[in-house]
């Protein structure tokens, strides 16, 4: 026949109880294994709830570019107010500026690009080419496109103003 020694100690500390740092030890407890049933053998431990399960991967991105390409937007327009300026290329860095303009009926496809090609780029961005941009977009012959106002500032999104 086996027997199981249960020890149990318990150590008080003089500055939480005001009592001595000497450990007080309980009683010692036996039982014989052959006798004892699972249920009275041991105290009943509450057990730890499972894990959740752990969630889906984000599926894989088709490609890894961090890149915008102008495939497939629209850069149809009737006035100015029809285009918006985008980013196109690569997307990383501090220093992305407005480099084409697009129909702003393809705004929210080009921001979702935009979007899924700036979540592929490295934590530690690169810096790109800092410089101040003056740039506007315009309708011109039915077709959105980046101006540059060169030394003059934008006005607003579709004006040049004055030096």
């Amino acid at each position: 026949m086996k027997r199981i020694v249960v020890l149990t100690s318990i150590v008080l500390l003089g500055a939480c109880t005001g009592a001595s740092n000497s450990p007080s030890t309980a009683p010692t407890a036996t039982a014989d294994i052959a006798s004892a049933t699972p249920a009275a053998s041991a105290p009943a431990m509450a057990s730890a709830p499972a894990p959740a399960p752990a969630p889906a991967p984000a599926p894989a991105s088709s490609s890894k570019s961090s890149a915008v390409k102008d495939e497939g937007f629209s850069h149809a327009c009737a006035k100015d107010d029809d285009c918006v300026l985008v980013v196109m290329g690569d997307t990383c860095g501090f220093c992305n500026h407005s480099n084409a303009s697009i129909a702003k009926s393809a705004q929210q496809s080009w921001q979702d690009a935009y979007n899924a090609a700036h979540g592929n780029c490295p934590i530690d961005p690169k810096v790109g080419k800092c410089r101040q941009q003056n740039a506007i977009a315009k309708c011109e012959k039915k077709v959105c496109a980046l101006v540059d106002c060169g030394d003059k500032l934008a006005k607003d999104e579709h004006h040049c103003g004055a030096k």
